[in-house]
C-alpha cells in the first residue's frame, strides 16, 4: 500500500535524488557479511548531511518557480516573516532577495541571512533561468555558499516539465566545520498534474544526473562522484522518499564505490542497499543528524 507523505516539501528530497534516502528492498536477500562499519557510517553520515541539504534545496525550488503558491507563502511565514525585495516585478532580469535577519523560524527550520535570486525570464516558460545564490545564509546552524542554476529546458506536454539544477561551487558548511563542495548537475522530470509546481512530494517524477563532490570530514579529505545510473533513474512516486532507482558513489582515492539501490518496486519504506566490495548490507538510513 502506498504512504501518502505527510512531510512538506521544505523536510524532502528535492527529485533532485541528491543521495541516499531510502527504496523498496527485499529484507531477505542481505548478504551473510558486511562491509566496515567506518563505510557504512560514512554512508550514514553522508545522507544525513543531504538530507539537511536538500532540504533547503526543495524549499528555493519551491519559492523559484511558484512564489505565490501556498507552499512558498508557508515558507515565507512564521515568528518573523522574512522581508523580500523584487528589484524589477515582471521585468527581467530580475533580482529578488529574501532577507532573514539575524534568524526566522518556519516549520521547525530557522534561517537567517540573505538569498538572492537572479531571474532571466517567467520559469513557467521553457528558456528561462534562475540562479540563487547566498549572503552569509544559514539553514538550522548550516552555512550554504556558491551558487545554484536552474533552468526550464523542456516542456512535451503538459505535465511533463523538464527542470535541470546545477551547483556552481556550491558549499555546505556544517557546524563542525566540516564541509562538502558540490559541483555538477541533476535533472527533474514531472510525470503528473497533482501539484502547484513540480510536484514534490505529492507527485510523481523522475530524476538523473552527475555531480562531483569535495568533502571534509572530521579532518580527512574526500572526492566522490555521485552519480544516478541513467538505466536505472531514481524515481518518485508520491512518497517523501526514493521509492526505486541506483545511484552509484565513487571515490577518488581508491576507496570501494558504493552502489545504493533504491529498489524496483513503488513502495515507500526507509531501506536502502547499499553494496561494497560485491557485498551487499540493507541499511536505514536518516533525514536529518
Amino acid at each position: 500500500m502506498k504512504v501518502k507523505s505527510m512531510v512538506k516539501v521544505a523536510s524532502v528530497v528535492l527529485a533532485s535524488g541528491l543521495i541516499l534516502v531510502a527504496c523498496q528492498k527485499n529484507l531477505d536477500s542481505k548478504s551473510a557479511q558486511s562491509p566496515r562499519s567506518t563505510d557504512l557510517q560514512h554512508v550514514t553520515d553522508i545522507a544525513a548531511l543531504q538530507s539537511i541539504i536538500t532540504q533547503e534545496d526543495a524549499t528555493q525550488f519551491a519559492l523559484a518557480l511558484s512564489p505565490s503558491s501556498t507552499i512558498s507563502q508557508s515558507i515565507l511565514a512564521g515568528s518573523c516573516p522574512p522581508i523580500t525585495t523584487d528589484a524589477h516585478p515582471g521585468i527581467y532580469p530580475d533580482t529578488i532577495t529574501v532577507d532573514w535577519g539575524t534568524g526566522c523560524s518556519s516549520g521547525g527550520i530557522t534561517r537567517s541571512g540573505k538569498t538572492i535570486r537572479v531571474y532571466t525570464g517567467d520559469m513557467a516558460n521553457t528558456g528561462s533561468e534562475v540562479t540563487t545564490s547566498y549572503d552569509n545564509f544559514f539553514f538550522n546552524g548550516y552555512k550554504f555558499e556558491g551558487k545554484v542554476k536552474m533552468a526550464h529546458n523542456l516542456r512535451t506536454i503538459n505535465p511533463q516539465n523538464q527542470y535541470r539544477l546545477t551547483y556552481l561551487d556550491r558549499k555546505i558548511i556544517q557546524p563542525s566545520g566540516d564541509y562538502v563542495i558540490t559541483n555538477g548537475y541533476i535533472t527533474i522530470r514531472k510525470l503528473d498534474t497533482t501539484a502547484e509546481y513540480p510536484g514534490f512530494p505529492d507527485g510523481r517524477f523522475r530524476t538523473n544526473g552527475t555531480t562531483t563532490n569535495d568533502e571534509l570530514k572530521a579532518g580527512n579529505t574526500y572526492q566522490y562522484i555521485d552519480s544516478i545510473d541513467e538505466a536505472n533513474p531514481i524515481t518518485y512516486n508520491f512518497c517523501q522518499f526514493a521509492t526505486k532507482g541506483i545511484k552509484i558513489i565513487s571515490f577518488n582515492n581508491g576507496d570501494p564505490s558504493w552502489i545504493v539501490n533504491y529498489g524496483k518496486v513503488g513502495q515507500c519504506d526507509v531501506f536502502a542497499d547499499v553494496t561494497i566490495n560485491g557485498v551487499t548490507t540493507t541499511v536505514i538510513l536518516p533525514l536529518a543528524p
